[in-house]
């Protein structure tokens, strides 16, 4: 199964031909608020049609996430534990939820970012020692 975002589906609609996203939702086995799941061999029907679809998203994969959370710890921690102010804390948020990689609904709430680099939850934007992989914040 490969998973579509429907916020990749529209970030391409103008550069793909009439009836592209209709094809790609209609395909769908299961659908979210935010997603599609299309099965491996309607994915190739689709590719014959109109040319490569969207490729899903590359999340990081559980080990992935975890090497990254650890080193985001372990920089804070070398750091002296420093939280970021609120007004900063408010400028991450801001920005990862005007993100189309951010879930907010992910992790009971806490939300998830779907960077291949990333994967973090709300949890680093008080870290004062975290960036965003995909530079929307510092």
């Amino acid at each position: 199964m490969k998973r579509v975002s429907f916020a990749d589906l529209k970030a391409v609609e103008n550069l793909r031909p009439a009836g592209y996203r209709d094809a790609i939702v209609s395909a769908a086995k299961f659908r979210t608020g935010k997603y599609a799941w299309i099965a491996d061999e309607d994915w190739s029907v689709l590719a014959a049609r109109f040319g490569a679809p969207v490729e899903p998203s590359s999340e990081p994969s559980m080990a992935q996430m975890a090497g990254n959370l650890t080193g985001a710890l372990m920089e804070w921690a070398a750091a002296g534990f420093p939280v970021a102010a609120q007004d900063v804390v408010q400028r991450r948020r801001e920005a990862c939820q005007a993100c189309r990689l951010w879930d907010a609904d992910a992790r009971a709430g806490m939300g998830k970012c779907g960077s291949p680099k990333c994967g973090c939850t709300g949890i680093k934007w008080w870290l004062a020692t975290s960036v965003c992989p995909e530079r929307k914040w510092v």
